[in-house]
């Protein structure tokens, strides 16, 4: 059981910290999303490289804080929201508040250097520290 804290204590040590969208690592996600729209589909191969584009830029300044007391930010074109945060390590989540409404987020991947978090909709979310 000890083995099982020290790494619940290391994965906590790396989720506690500020996040960015890793932009290039969302490159192969948005593409697949978008192809699934019909919209998209019809569109000429200039436009769906600039919807692309688009859907990247619009992603590209998110940042997300994990403090070790609970506390969350994040910061999206939209503005900045604050709540708080838990993460059950065992069962691989990690639970969001904002503004009254849990986000629940399953936990793909975490190390000191990458955070890989897939939504309620399956849509796989891709974070590096942020330098």
């Amino acid at each position: 059981m000890l083995v099982g804290l020290t790494a619940q204590a290391q994965s906590k040590e790396w989720l506690s910290k500020s996040w960015q969208i890793d932009v290039e690592a969302m490159r192969a996600v948005l593409q697949t999303r978008l192809t699934e729209d019909t919209n998209y589909a019809n569109l000429a191969e200039g436009d769906r490289l600039l919807a692309l584009q688009t859907a990247l830029q619009k992603i590209e300044g998110i940042k997300v804080v994990y403090q070790a007391d609970g506390s969350y930010t994040s910061e999206t074109s939209k503005g900045l929201k604050k709540g708080t945060w838990k993460a059950d390590f065992e069962a691989q989540k990690v639970t969001v508040v904002l503004e009254d409404k849990n986000q629940i987020f399953d936990i793909v991947q975490l190390t000191a250097n990458q955070l890989v978090l897939r939504t309620d909709k399956g849509m796989l979310l891709y974070f590096k520290p942020l330098s």
